[in-house]
C-alpha cells in the first residue's frame, strides 16, 4: 500500500478531467493534490488497491459528480471508499461533493445538504471554496 498522504484527492469521470486539472492548478501552490491520471506515481501497482488507499489517506476528497460520474466503474469505486471513510465515527476526513454538468440528481450515499454547485465554469471560485473549507478544519 502507498504511504503517501494528500491534502486533497480529486475524484471525477473523464468528462470532467478539465475541471480536475484546473482545480489542481489552483490548489497545488497550497496543498498536496492527487489526480488519478498521474499514473507514473502508480506505475506497477494494482489500481484496485492503490486508488482506495490514496483516497483513504487524503485529508479531503472532492467528488466532481456528473451523470457520467455516477455511471462509471472507477468513480463509483472511489465514491464508495470515500463515503465509507467519512462515515467512520473516528474520521475527520472531508467529503466535498460538487454538482457538475447540470447534475441535479441525488446519490444514495451523499445527503442533499452536502453539495455545492459548479456554476458558470468558474474553477477559481470552486478552488477558493475548497481552500476556505480546508482552512476551517
Amino acid at each position: 500500500m502507498r504511504k503517501s498522504r494528500y491534502d486533497v484527492a480529486l475524484s471525477y469521470a473523464g468528462q470532467e478531467r478539465w475541471i480536475a486539472y484546473g482545480l489542481a492548478q489552483h490548489l497545488r501552490p497550497h496543498y498536496r493534490v492527487f489526480l488519478d491520471i498521474e499514473t507514473t506515481r502508480l506505475w506497477g501497482e494494482s489500481l484496485i488497491d492503490a486508488l482506495p488507499d490514496i483516497y483513504l489517506r487524503s485529508r479531503a476528497c472532492v467528488l466532481l459528480v456528473s451523470h457520467a460520474y455516477i455511471r462509471k466503474m472507477w468513480p463509483t469505486l472511489e465514491r464508495r471508499v470515500i463515503v465509507k471513510k467519512v462515515s467512520d465515527a473516528n474520521s475527520q476526513a472531508l467529503m466535498l461533493p460538487v454538482r457538475v454538468g447540470g447534475f441535479g440528481g441525488t446519490v444514495d450515499e451523499i445527503g442533499d445538504d452536502q453539495w455545492i454547485p459548479f456554476e458558470d465554469e468558474n474553477i477559481a471560485y470552486l478552488a477558493a471554496r475548497i481552500h476556505e473549507r480546508l482552512q476551517s478544519t
